[in-house]
């Protein structure tokens, strides 16, 4: 058997294989995540040479610094390379595991973990496992390595959509812009309540004319009600992005585009804000999304602003960072917390909010409701969306909320107001293009030319 010492390419070998083959690599440990995420990266918005390059030498740093950490500490080698391996593998790939195991554990036994504490649940698995493999297994990373190699050779292999390359710039796509002309001073309120269906859609799966009752309350109130608009867009973001640039959806390639795009390249530079601000009217954000210069009320869609967020959206940093924000003076609230707290807020203190509101402006609220989940405590406790009879129940408690609310808001015929579901529900025998609309305010010649719910950015710019 030839000796390491007797040739430089057998020594090198054996280090390289000392080195990367039995020891702790964080740059193994990144590779399959940056594979997976890679064409994603390269075809976003925030994408350019420089920016991947950065990434890149970063990772090799962050390496050769972990090298130099274990030489340092000798001693402490195999915990230190046990605690930051398994910290690096949680923070990369702990995300795609914390919905399953909610689910797993509430749909099943009825229990409630809080994201973090699945996190710190997956941190103590992972360590626990490295102990028994390394530490048990003479402190050998070989096993664990190998699988990473063959790992990143899959996801770097790996295509999410064959027919990403070929769609359009985003920029490219046209508005259908309708020039439509309304009456009137008054601010304008656009209330978006999140996944509504149609009254009449429903009323064809269920045959049960109470779903009625809530458009026929608003008609007898002075609203003009569509019991079954029209969306194109079945995703919130890709809706509220082509209502607020005068209807993009008439382009098929549109639906195709990433919420990175979408937010990047339409959301911050709204044609409909644009067109307004050149008016003199203010912009009021109660919604879900950065809008023009204007941050969102609730960050409740996890979406990338920069190339670092997009290398990082499928980690747990996006989560960390949505988590860690303080909500109607609450910290640390889970995902459906944020969501529940949200629309609460804006339930019960819209109109206080709209106090400070200046005359000359547009203001925009969204309401993640009837959309899953189905939780408005204590009022209505949590359910799970298992059947349409489970979204009908929901929906007709969002009815009596909204309701309410826009009592309040039309009491002193202060406002213009227009409510509108951004599509339908999904995932049911429901038409998820199929939602719902009302007017207060408006000309009944102006709404007619609304033929779908993305031409409502049209009816608002005219407005003004």
């Amino acid at each position: 058997m030839l000796k390491q010492e007797s040739n430089p390419l057998i020594g090198a070998y054996f280090n390289f294989k000392e080195t990367y083959f039995k020891k702790a690599s964080l740059l193994l440990i990144v590779l399959p995540y940056l594979g997976f995420n890679w064409r994603e990266l390269v075809l976003s918005p925030f994408y350019s040479v420089p920016a991947i390059a950065t990434l890149l030498f970063t990772i090799l740093i962050i390496e050769l610094l972990f090298k130099l950490l274990l030489k340092l500490f000798t001693k402490q080698e195999v915990w230190l390379s046990v605690i930051i391996s398994a910290i690096l593998i949680v923070f990369f790939y702990g995300n795609y595991l914390v919905d399953p195991i909610f689910n797993l554990f509430h749909k099943n036994w009825g229990i409630i973990f809080r994201g973090k504490s699945i996190v710190f649940f997956l941190l103590a698995l992972v360590i626990a496992m490295q102990y028994y493999i390394v530490v048990k297994r003479k402190n050998n990373y070989q096993y664990l390595n190998v699988f990473l190699i063959l790992f990143s050779v899959v996801t770097f292999s790996f295509k999410h959509d064959p027919n990403e390359e070929h769609l359009k710039d985003i920029l490219t796509i046209k508005n259908a812009y309708k020039p439509i002309t309304t009456k009137g001073s008054k601010p304008v309120i656009l209330i978006i309540t999140d996944e509504y269906n149609s009254p009449n859609n429903l009323y064809r799966l269920t045959k049960d004319s109470s779903v009625f009752e809530f458009s026929s309350q608003l008609k007898k109130e002075g609203w003009q009600v569509k019991d079954s608009a029209y969306s194109y867009e079945t995703s919130t973001i890709n809706s509220v992005g082509s209502i607020f640039n005068f209807n993009l959806s008439h382009d098929a390639s549109y639906a195709k585009m990433s919420m990175g795009t979408i937010g990047a390249k339409k959301l911050r530079h709204a044609a409909l804000i644009d067109s307004i601000n050149k008016k003199g009217i203010s912009f009021i954000n109660f919604g879900i999304f950065d809008m023009g210069t204007t941050k969102a009320y609730s960050q409740l869609y996890i979406y990338p602003k920069s190339f670092t967020e997009q290398f990082l959206l499928y980690s747990c940093y996006l989560f960390a960072m949505r988590s860690g924000k303080e909500l109607n003076g609450k910290k640390g609230l889970g995902k459906n917390e944020i969501i529940m707290e949200h629309n609460k807020y804006f339930v019960y203190h819209l109109k206080d909010e709209l106090k400070q509101v200046p005359h000359n402006s547009f203001v925009y609220v969204h309401l993640f409701m009837p959309h899953a989940p189905l939780q408005f405590e204590p009022e209505f406790k949590r359910k799970e969306l298992k059947n349409l009879n489970d979204y009908v129940q929901y929906w007709h408690f969002c009815n009596t909320k909204l309701s309410g609310l826009l009592k309040e808001l039309t009491q002193n015929n202060q406002y213009r107001i227009i409510l509108t579901g951004d599509h339908g529900l999904r995932g049911m025998p429901t038409n998820p293009h199929a939602t719902f609309t009302a007017y207060y305010g408006f000309d009944s010649t102006a709404i007619q030319k609304v033929k779908s719910v993305q031409d409502i950015g049209s009816l608002i710019n005219g407005a003004f």
